[in-house]
């Protein structure tokens, strides 16, 4: 007899697994993997009836934590590693007294984000700033672009490493964010033309909710492109103006 598909968290806290611990008290986990400029994150959502999280189990802010939905069905288990978090946030609420332990992939006790430096950088290439940014912060970096913009020259003024290196990315058409302690740095349109890896039907597979919006709040006149070209020192500039707004 098939087996009903079951689904878990496992949680890693500063190299200790206390999944079965908070087990009786999770109420909800989520994940956002984001595709670009934005950290991936998760939540863990806890019920505090006996106040364990506002004493001996309050959790440390910059703490590291892991974790990883393991999904089970008909004896065969699937695993999804969400990566390594910081925890950057904590909040309390009640009643019913609850925690929310919120974590973000950048790693701030890098020093990636709120250290702001000076620095000029000659005769580069993208992928040599941004591995050399990855290793002083400790990280791996996933380089996957075929275009590797040089630069002669180009100055680091009083701006964190990781906005630094966004800055650049968004200059020559390139793709950042920071995942599972790696810098990705990829090329988007590249990914989208690829082949779907996954493709969920209505009412054929097990979809428990789905939700689609549309809004015009944030719809503009215009918009305008600008592209520095490292080698040739010009900067090209773009403006298209859509005929309408459906």
């Amino acid at each position: 007899m098939p087996q009903a598909r079951r689904s878990r968290v496992a949680i890693v806290y500063e190299n200790k697994d206390i999944t079965r611990d908070i087990a009786p008290y999770l109420k909800s986990f989520e994940y956002t993997d984001n595709a670009e400029d934005k950290s991936d994150e998760i939540q863990i959502t806890l019920e505090d009836r006996d106040l364990l999280w506002c004493g001996d189990w309050y959790p440390q802010k910059g703490a590291k934590i892991s974790a990883e939905i393991v999904v089970s069905e008909d004896g065969i288990e699937q695993k999804l590693p969400c990566g390594t978090f910081e925890i950057d946030e904590i909040e309390s609420s009640g009643p019913p007294n609850t925690v929310t332990i919120k974590a973000v992939s950048v790693l701030f006790s890098s020093g990636i984000r709120h250290d702001k430096l000076n620095r000029p950088w000659e005769n580069v290439t993208l992928s040599y700033i941004a591995q050399d940014i990855a290793k002083k912060a400790g990280l791996e970096l996933f380089f996957d672009s075929e275009d590797d913009p040089n630069f002669d020259r180009v100055d680091q003024v009083n701006q964190g490493d990781l906005a630094f290196l966004q800055s650049l990315c968004q200059r020559t058409g390139h793709s950042l964010k920071v995942t599972g302690e790696k810098i990705v740095i990829f090329d988007q349109e590249k990914y989208e033309k690829q082949s779907a890896v996954l493709t969920l039907k209505k009412g054929q597979d097990n979809i428990k909710s789905y939700k689609f919006g549309s809004k015009n709040l944030s719809t503009y006149k215009s918009a305008t492109v600008e592209y520095h070209d490292a080698k040739t020192g010009k900067t090209h500039k773009g403006t298209f103006t859509p005929t309408n707004y459906e």
